[in-house]
């Protein structure tokens, strides 16, 4: 006859717990050293990055080497429109990364083009701009063949209540 097992031990708080306490509990078996760096990257990334950057990226993974806790690859999500300039600005992400976290954690950054996961704005308030009333004349000493372009390309410019 085998002895009945005990349940275990649960801590019971006297008082409400913050939800960061509940969650950093919660996590705890499945962080190991390269989880907290990535959990920090994702909890502090606008702080380590800047507002700016923030905006325009997100941290995706950490990739590890098999054997060693530094070293990693960061792979990151990032709009297109703004993944050339980060491809140039690498190095300084590194120097901030390695800044946050004391040490070169970091040695890589990987820039994946997406949209998938940024906020959109559904109705963007149209920018204020002047409207073209008329075109105006052209000099006469523009060549014929380019008037008639130049005259074309006014009309796809006019404001739908100045054509007839």
């Amino acid at each position: 006859m085998s002895a009945p097992t005990k349940k275990p031990f649960r801590k019971r708080h006297l008082f409400a717990r913050s939800v960061s306490d509940v969650m950093k509990e919660a996590t705890k078996p499945l962080m190991s050293k390269q989880g907290k760096l990535y959990g920090a990257l994702l909890r502090d990334w606008a702080q380590i990055v800047g507002a700016e950057r923030a905006r325009v990226t997100r941290p995706q993974r950490l990739q590890f080497p098999t054997t060693e806790a530094s070293g990693a690859v960061l792979h990151i999500d990032a709009r297109p429109a703004a993944a050339p300039e980060l491809a140039y600005a690498q190095e300084q992400m590194l120097e901030q990364c390695a800044r946050y976290f004391g040490y070169r954690a970091i040695d890589r950054i990987v820039i994946h083009a997406t949209h998938e996961g940024f906020h959109v704005v559904e109705n963007p308030q149209p920018a204020p701009h002047e409207t073209i009333s008329a075109a105006p004349p052209l000099p006469q000493t523009i060549p014929n063949e380019m008037r008639g372009v130049l005259e074309r390309l006014s009309k796809h410019f006019t404001s739908p209540s100045d054509k007839p």
